[in-house]
């Protein structure tokens, strides 16, 4: 994830005024000095941050402004003094009592440089008209091109960059560090040659308002102790402690242990604090103290850096750098795993992180261990949510919401209707768009930190939006066009329908079909391994491995078709769906067909009949599929776990793994475990989500927000229990062994078919028969052998049966070929071309699915079962295609009986030739077919492919008003193409208008088609029957081309454009090039086909432009136009990624 910094980045110039942060010190007094030979213009300030202690012995305050005095007296430069006590006790001491009354250790020292030091210091030198604040600390901020970094000091033993982790950026980039490239001895011996009275003066140490009194003294006068008892790990009575905030992890120092009868003289530590029982808990062990991981929140990043961070991180100053990775978590915190155990990790403390010297950022430390989380999908399973953690986090929310906000404010720039807010400037839109782009956990903080004061999530993600506008100073005047006409539930629910948009299509679908392959895959792997049935839990007739799991998939693969095809909804209709808001503002604007745009510009299905909320019935579609889905996996969890149980699998060892912490034999079944118990928890959330969010009071009330909230961590445990599910699978072993022995021994099962030949030869009685001699009755080979010679069966059909054994238990199935109807079969058909080309050949859907299947004559093979294994069909072009059998029934002549009748009604019809594309391995099946190769190999789908064909003769009848004409039937001749019908141009407006003229021109297209469209546009390129047009062009001829110039592929490539994804599986017949430039006499987009067709829109905003199908003089001059741009178009990287 990126945090890009933003701020300006400005180099500091000689002669600029600088206003130096004075403490009465050594280290201010020879930073003015640097700075004056630097060439600056210098002038001090002393701040006072405590009032609390003046006129006692333990304030200092009055002292440190007379050294600092005398200093600038000796440099000749003025001093000011700013009274910051007020804002140092709301903001640092405050912050401080709180800490401990919550039984942190907090570090007031990195609040004080935030909250003071640097915030206030900023604002007050700004006010002293400074342009810059300079600091005494021992710290570098450097620029490289412009480019602000924050290093540590060149004195390892002074870098006080620690303490600066907290500050943000913009106010550290207006600061400089004189001290940073020195070591403290040097600071000393300049002061003394200096003269400078305060050279010796002793460094200050400890907390200001503290000095040098006992810190358990000071905190008295705001916490109250609290005596409880000091226990150890094993709950023994130690002693008695003062008061839990009182101790800080890990403390040796003023425990006052001694001597505990029975014990050691080792030191004792403080390793805990349990607030419920007052109690603190103590130990002799370091090793107790030693974490690993750490939670962090208040995060302030100074770099830009992505996740997961490897670097360097330190808990707390002084220590040395510790390897480590950061983690985001969920909810905008980050999780921190150290590369070696880290002593006495501290909560109220600070983190910070480095890149060698250059600080990082860093970030309060919330808890030692992430054990402490409610919820496991953050805790123990939070690497295997990752992938969801962006998306259906808070986080994932506030991204989303931010979008909805800012592409609205773009779309109303763009409607010519409203004319106060004017369209933005490529720069400007770009700037609105990097709002999106560049949200990061920065920006999430900033909007938890509006909803402190609006106690609305909503509300805060506008205003933070308008915040962020209002640094463009030509956006300024528009920041309040933000939420224009929108109830929060406007931005809320396409909030909520991006993210599950996207978490279905980037995580649970793609894991799903993972879990469907793994499945068929294992289906052919192990297709023939005979394996004894169980109905009942008793044995029954045989079946097969590879049958049981390719149940499974077929089951899980039609619920994933139905989570895929489960429509996505939203609404931007305004309070109560009737847009009472927008038409009081702009009455003469069509709001129903602009709300209906915009939500589908992103791409989502607009619902206009609403209330204030979208009635979240889509939602519970989805979910209720999800549900069926993982009832399905159950099912199979529970079936594996058995199987492992009765040894039909091993399970591989994983070195170094427990399966019992009493029983070291054994290894668990633990992945389908695991696999269950979350199914059941995502199962209880879905169903409850499911039957909850359809139902509302009225027009609406505030239960399905809260419920709403917790999709994440539904899909979450989906998630967790599909990844423990293939765990599961690939730790697996077939024991065929077991399994075989399994079924040889149980002759039993052949009671089935010995009764089934008794019912064909008529014996009386076959099943009661076999029922006396076999129910309950253990039964071998011999005693098989035996019940079947006292039968009386014809010879032939006893011995049969005698050679019949368990294993062998088949039946040999004819196949035959049927004409289907679409109409009747479509669903037969469509699924085993889904197993063949989409599963298992991986062929996009919107590639396999074309308007040719309603017109052609298909072809079902059928086996004496009466199931249904494979497919074909013959188009009226007279192209042979689909040509699917199931992986299991191939090598049976199947492929050949399809082949036969596809040509035999081809032939029928009156076909002058028969072509298909073959896959190029099939080639020698098809030339024993009578089919040829004729042109050049090419690719479709990714897959190589050969058009062959097979030339039918034909007998030829003149007509009866022509003179005969001898025609040889094998000329080669081939019918021309449709000729398509006269029209006059077709002068269209409106989407639905433009979008139909679009298809009809493509549609005609029989051999070129060209398009020339900026941004290849979402709303009509993106749409499903243009796709398929041009994917049926794609396939029709082996030699058609699709050339497709656009100016920017970025967007399209993000949202998955469908010519995009046709162009990448049909490479070598689908080009697509980038722009560099608009080209002379081009119009917004334009399409022609071959030489006579063409569609032209000069512009999107109202879809107003021409078509038509017989115009060759414009269709001319536009390929003239569009030859010319290609000449100076050139590859698109981002294509090149995509197709890589």
């Amino acid at each position: 994830m990126k945090t890009p910094v933003t701020d300006h980045n400005q180099v500091p110039q000689k002669n600029q005024r600088v206003i130096l942060g004075m403490s009465g010190g050594v280290d201010s007094s020879v930073a003015a000095h640097l700075l004056l030979q630097a060439g600056y213009q210098v002038e001090g300030l002393f701040m006072k941050n405590w009032d609390e202690d003046d006129g006692t012995e333990y304030c200092t305050a009055l002292q440190d402004l007379a050294d600092a005095q005398k200093v600038c007296d000796t440099l000749n430069i003025p001093l000011h003094t700013a009274n910051f006590a007020a804002e140092y006790w709301d903001n640092v001491f405050a912050d401080f009592l709180q800490d401990y009354k919550a039984l942190r250790t907090p570090n007031p020292d990195v609040l004080c440089n935030r909250e003071i030091k640097f915030k206030q210091f900023v604002n007050y030198a700004e006010h002293l008209g400074g342009d810059w604040i300079a600091t005494g600390h021992y710290a570098r901020g450097t620029y490289d091109n412009g480019t602000f970094a924050l290093r540590k000091g060149i004195d390892a033993s002074k870098d006080q960059s620690y303490f600066l982790q907290a500050v943000p950026s913009s106010q550290l980039r207006k600061c400089l560090f004189p001290l940073g490239n020195w070591q403290k001895q040097d600071i000393r011996a300049m002061a003394a040659e200096l003269g400078l009275h305060n050279h010796a003066r002793k460094d200050s140490t400890g907390i200001c308002f503290i000095g040098e009194r006992r810190f358990a003294d000071f905190l008295k006068r705001y916490i109250e102790d609290n005596a409880g008892p000091m226990v150890d790990e094993n709950r023994r009575l130690i002693g008695e402690h003062r008061g839990l905030h009182q101790y800080t992890l890990g403390q040796r120092q003023g425990l006052n242990i001694g001597g505990v009868k029975g014990r050691s003289e080792a030191p004792w530590y403080a390793a805990g604090k349990q607030p419920a029982t007052n109690t603190l808990v103590v130990t002799q062990d370091p090793k107790v103290l030693e974490g690993s991981w750490l939670r962090a929140g208040d995060v302030n990043w100074l770099a830009c850096v992505s996740f997961p961070l490897a670097c360097h991180a330190k808990i707390r100053y002084r220590q040395a750098d510790q390897a480590c990775v950061v983690y985001p978590a969920a909810d905008g915190d980050l999780l921190v795993k150290f590369a070696e155990p880290q002593r006495a990790i501290t909560p109220g403390q600070f983190v910070a992180f480095y890149n060698g010297d250059i600080m990082l950022g860093g970030a309060r430390i919330n808890s030692c261990d992430i054990s402490l989380k409610l919820n496991a999908t953050d805790g123990r399973y939070r690497s295997k949510v990752e992938p969801l953690a962006k998306l259906t986090s808070e986080f994932g929310l506030m991204r989303y919401r931010v979008e909805v906000e800012c592409r609205w404010f773009v779309f109303l720039s763009h409607h010519s209707d409203i004319l106060e807010l004017p369209a933005l400037s490529a720069q400007d839109e770009k700037f609105v768009v990097d709002i999106i782009e560049g949200f990061d956990l920065q920006a999430a903080q900033a909007i938890k930190d509006f909803e402190a004061t609006t106690n609305h999530d909503v509300k805060a993600v506008e205003y933070y939006v308008k915040a962020q506008l209002s640094q463009n100073d030509a956006l300024v005047p528009y920041v309040e066009w933000i939420h224009f006409g929108c109830t929060s539930e406007d931005i809320n629910n396409v909030a909520y329908a991006l993210m599950v948009k996207q978490a279905r299509e980037q995580v649970l679908v793609p894991q799903m079909m993972k879990l469907v392959q793994t499945l068929d895959g294992l289906a052919v792997e192990h297709a023939e391994l005979g394996m004894l049935s169980r109905t009942h839990g008793q044995s029954a007739s045989p079946t097969t491995l590879g049958k049981e799991f390719k149940n499974v998939a077929v089951r899980m693969l039609r619920q994933v078709r139905h989570c895929q095809q489960t429509v996505i909804l939203a609404k931007f209709n305004g309070a109560v769906g009737n847009f009472n808001a927008h038409l009081s503002a702009y009455p003469e604007c069509d709001w129903a067909a602009l709300s209906a745009n915009f939500v589908e510009s992103l791409g989502l299905t607009n619902n206009p009949w609403t209330t204030q909320i979208e009635p979240h019935d889509y939602l519970a579609e989805l979910f209720h599929t999800l549900t069926q889905f993982n009832q399905v996996l159950l099912d199979f969890n529970r079936d594996m776990w058995s199987y492992i149980a009765i040894e039909y699998f091993t399970q591989q060892k994983v070195e170094g793994e427990t399966g019992s912490s009493t029983m070291p034999h054994k290894i668990n079944p633990i992945d389908f475990e695991n696999s269950e118990g979350n199914l059941g928890l995502a199962n209880a959330l879905l169903e409850h989500m499911a039957n909850k969010l359809p139902v509302s009071r009225w027009q609406r009330d505030l239960s399905d927000s809260t419920v709403l909230r917790n999709i994440g961590s539904a899909f979450a445990h989906c998630l967790i229990a599909y990844q423990a599910t293939l765990k599961g699978l690939s730790r697996l072993q077939v024991n065929s062994q077991a399994i075989t022995r399994d079924l040889t021994s149980s002759w039993e099962v052949l009671a089935e078919p010995v009764q089934t030949v008794m019912r064909k030869y008529g014996l009386s009685e076959p099943y009661e028969k076999l029922k006396a001699a076999t129910r309950g009755q253990q039964i071998d080979e011999a005693v098989y052998r035996q019940l079947i010679d006292t039968l009386d069966l014809p010879p032939v059909a006893r011995e049969e049966l005698r050679a019949l054994t368990p294993d062998v238990f088949t039946m040999a199935l004819d196949v035959h070929v049927v004409t289907a109807s679409w109409d009747q079969h479509k669903q037969t058909l469509r699924s085993i071309r889904e197993d063949v080309f989409i599963v298992e050949q991986e062929v996009p859907r919107e590639l396999e699915w074309d308007d040719e299947d309603e017109t052609a004559t298909h072809f079902l093979a059928v086996n004496s079962l009466g199931q249904f294994i494979g497919c074909a069909r013959l188009l009226k072009s007279g192209q042979i295609g689909r040509m699917a059998v199931l992986k299991s029934h191939r090598g049976k002549g199947i492929g050949n009986a399809l082949l036969e009748a596809a040509v035999t009604a081809g032939k029928a019809a009156g076909f002058e030739r028969l072509f298909l594309h073959a896959q190029s391995y099939a080639e020698p099946f098809y030339r024993q077919g009578g089919f040829l190769p004729y042109g050049q190999a090419f690719t479709e789908a990714g897959i190589a492919h050969i058009a062959m064909e097979m030339k039918l003769p034909l007998p030829f009848e003149p007509p009866a008003d022509l003179p005969a004409k001898k025609v040889s039937p094998d000329s080669g001749h081939t019918a021309d193409p449709p000729t398509r019908s006269v029209s006059k141009a077709d002068f269209f407006e409106g989407y639905s208008d433009c979008l139909q003229a679009l298809e009809r021109v493509i549609a005609s297209a029989r051999r070129r088609l060209l398009i020339l469209s900026p941004y290849l546009d979402h709303e009509l390129f993106d749409r499903e029957h243009i796709a398929q047009a041009v994917s049926a062009l794609a396939r029709s001829a082996p030699r058609v081309e699709i050339e497709i110039l656009i100016f920017n592929s970025q967007l399209m490539v993000e949202r998955g454009h469908r010519l995009l994804e046709l162009a990448r599986r049909l490479d070598q017949k689908i080009t697509i090039r980038l722009l560099d430039e608009t080209p002379t006499g081009t119009s917004s987009s334009f399409v022609c086909a071959d030489l006579d067709a063409y569609w032209l829109l000069p512009s999107f905003e109202k879809h107003q432009g021409i078509a038509d199908l017989n115009n060759p003089v414009t269709v001319k001059r536009l390929n003239e136009t569009f030859a010319e741009a290609w000449r100076k178009s050139r590859e698109d990287p981002n294509l090149r990624l995509l197709r890589i």
